[in-house]
């Protein structure tokens, strides 16, 4: 809940200060590279903090 919380904000600020479009690309980029990362992870710790 706290990673919604500072994520809220940050998001929030960027989408008001470039636009709804590219932060919505910009998030789906970073969403696609974490989850890429969590199949090849080779621990839970590193999986849970990829998710």
């Amino acid at each position: 809940m706290s990673g919604m919380l500072v994520g809220g904000i940050f998001w929030g600020q960027l989408s008001d200060g470039i636009g709804w479009k590219p932060t919505f690309f910009l998030n789906v980029f970073v969403l696609g590279v974490a989850n890429l990362i969590s199949y090849f992870t080779v621990n839970w710790q590193m999986f849970a903090s990829m998710r």
